[in-house]
């Protein structure tokens, strides 16, 4: 998320110019735009840049973390996360089909049942016409 700083309209340009040293200006002495990186390499570290678009002011606001190990973690973790996905979504594929073959099972059943009643039936009625 990006947020800059602003200086009260009372400030003329060269009171602007005097600040160039101050750490949230840039080199044309106008406050710096506070940015946050968003890639992969440097994630959430804050940097500023010239508002103005002036100068090629660019700075590092937040000392560099120890990220490699991190990021390889989390691309680690990214991984195992879509492997984890792609698992769920087989499982439940499993599950449909076992409904699926549970209910043709069922079916399966119920036909038996049927064909055996209505047999038994023929043999009764067979045997009281005798």
């Amino acid at each position: 998320m990006a947020s800059s700083y602003s200086i009260s309209s009372s400030l003329n340009r060269s009171s602007k110019k005097s600040t160039v040293n101050d750490p949230k200006t840039c080199d044309c002495g106008f406050p710096a735009r506070i940015l946050t990186s968003t890639t992969p390499k440097n994630p959430g570290r804050h940097f500023m840049v010239c508002n103005e678009g002036k100068c090629k002011y660019w700075k590092w606001l937040d000392v560099e973390l120890v990220q490699m190990p991190l990021m390889e973690v989390v691309e680690g973790m990214k991984a195992e996360l879509v492997a984890l996905k792609t698992e769920v979504e087989k499982v439940k594929e499993d599950m449909e089909q076992m409904k699926k073959e549970k209910y043709y099972d069922a079916i399966a059943m119920k036909e038996k049942i049927y064909k055996f009643t209505i047999g038994f039936l023929f043999l009764i009625i067979v045997y009281m016409m005798k």
